[in-house]
């Protein structure tokens, strides 16, 4: 692993800060805090229109309203809040289609 490491500073940046072993881990309990203290409402909020269009009324109007507007016809996609990696993608998909 030290050899990974020295690979990664000489290739990449002389600075890089070693966070240890267990690196995925580190990273995922760093960017749930940040998310808790920066983007907690916007989670939220993509949590709450995913659940709004999952149901088969307001998702018929949604892909009318697609249709309408001349969008691609998507849905929302679910956002897991103790799985951060699917926020972009959901976050990205409802950006999409407003």
């Amino acid at each position: 692993m030290k050899s990974v490491k020295k690979k990664l500073r000489e290739m990449l940046h002389p600075n890089l800060l070693d966070i240890g072993e267990c690196n995925l881990h580190k990273v995922h309990n760093a960017f749930g805090t940040g998310l808790n203290s920066f983007g907690a409402d916007v989670e939220l909020l993509v949590m709450d229109i995913y659940y709004f269009f999952k149901h088969a009324v307001h998702s018929s109007q949604l892909s009318e309203k697609q249709k309408d507007l001349g969008i691609p016809e998507h849905v929302f996609l679910r956002h897991v809040s103790n799985r951060w990696l699917t926020f972009q993608s959901s976050l990205e998909r409802v950006l999409q289609q407003f």
